[in-house]
């Protein structure tokens, strides 16, 4: 079982607060200044260390699984394009496209 960071800790007291986190982190927001604003807009006292935990612990692994991904299913694309395009003659294609034969 995973230890829940102080984001997400304070997330089920104060629901949306990691997804809001998230949020700032990938429109490029510092852990300090997160921490401010989570001070200043809701009242929340969190330190940007505990910002910091959540950006490096949840935050860059999630992002990292998700380019990785998007990698994954862009290379199996080009894959499955590049062997039908070799294994079906252009003329033939069509045709079955189409339901001739």
């Amino acid at each position: 079982m995973k230890k829940l960071t102080k984001i997400e800790q304070l997330d089920q007291r104060f629901p949306g607060l990691a997804d809001q986190v998230k949020v700032w982190f990938n429109q490029g927001v510092t852990a300090a200044m997160i921490s401010d604003l989570l001070r200043e807009q809701r009242g929340i006292p969190v330190t940007e260390s505990a910002v910091g935990s959540f950006r490096t612990r949840r935050w860059v692994p999630e992002r990292e699984f998700s380019c990785q991904r998007r990698l994954t299913v862009r290379a199996l694309e080009d894959f499955l394009f590049d062997f039908t395009a070799k294994a079906v003659p252009q003329e033939l294609a069509g045709e079955a496209r189409f339901g001739v034969r």
